[in-house]
């Protein structure tokens, strides 16, 4: 698992920061999806990301097969990582308001992560190493900061 692209995201949003007044208007949201699966799978991976609102940054990469991510992000400011490696892992990352980091990164088969945050400047780093686990991680209010690593 990665903990740098928690870093690198939180760079980005800096460099929103500096470089917002320099932006066009509009609601300036980024997506990137990255998929692979090896040939002859008898299924692929699923990547759906929403976004309204300005400024919002979203991230999914998937290796293996059956894996899904949903990324949903309204409000302003918003940047999730969702990374799967392996079979059948399910990752769901919710963010409302403004605000918000979350980083959600699974290695193994048939895991579920989710992460929901509400509020004002909530930051959540999810790891799971294995199989058959499962995090539910929740914030609401402000400036909250969580952290949940499992492996087994």
């Amino acid at each position: 698992m990665k903990t740098t692209a928690h870093k690198s995201m939180l760079a980005l949003a800096v460099s929103l920061a500096i470089a917002g007044p320099a932006l066009a208007a509009g609601d300036e949201n980024e997506v990137l999806i990255i998929q692979s699966s090896a040939a002859g799978v008898a299924e692929g991976n699923s990547a759906t990301v929403a976004q309204t609102g300005t400024l919002n940054v979203a991230l999914i990469g998937q290796q293996g097969e059956l894996n899904t991510s949903i990324i949903s992000q309204n409000g302003e400011w918003h940047e999730a990582s969702a990374e799967s490696v392996g079979q059948g892992n399910q990752i769901s990352i919710e963010q409302q308001d403004d605000w918000h980091i979350a980083q959600v990164a699974v290695e193994g088969d048939n895991n579920q992560a989710n992460s929901a945050q509400a509020g004002l400047f909530n930051q959540a780093d999810v790891g799971i190493t294995g199989n058959n686990n499962q995090v539910e991680l929740r914030q609401t209010g402000e400036e909250n900061e969580a952290t949940a690593q499992l492996a087994g």
